[in-house]
């Protein structure tokens, strides 16, 4: 089964913003915590041997942003928390909002 709905094209550090912001769902149905998510950019940048802009690391933490508020709205219909208030005000906060 694919996901269409959420095939994109978006420069490298969206991506990976996206993926830091909703690993751990995989294993277990829970959003990445705010150090997971860094902990996340950091080693994708060190893999890739790469250092990103300010600003490119502000759009990493404004996509997972996005991720998780299209999450947390979706599952508040089943009455699921996903995003706190705390780690939505610190992802803002990160990406520069």
């Amino acid at each position: 089964m694919h996901d269409w709905d959420s095939v994109i094209s978006a420069p490298e550090p969206v991506i990976v913003g996206l993926a830091a912001a909703v690993w751990p769902a995989g294993a277990v149905h829970r959003a990445a915590t705010v150090a997971e998510s860094a902990a996340f950019v950091e080693a994708y940048q060190h893999a890739a041997g790469q250092r990103w802009s300010a600003e490119q690391v502000q759009g990493s933490w404004a996509a997972g942003l996005w991720v998780d508020a299209f999450d947390a709205k979706k599952l508040a219909l089943d009455a699921n928390p996903w995003l706190s208030p705390d780690d939505a005000e610190e992802r803002l906060r990160r990406a520069g909002a």
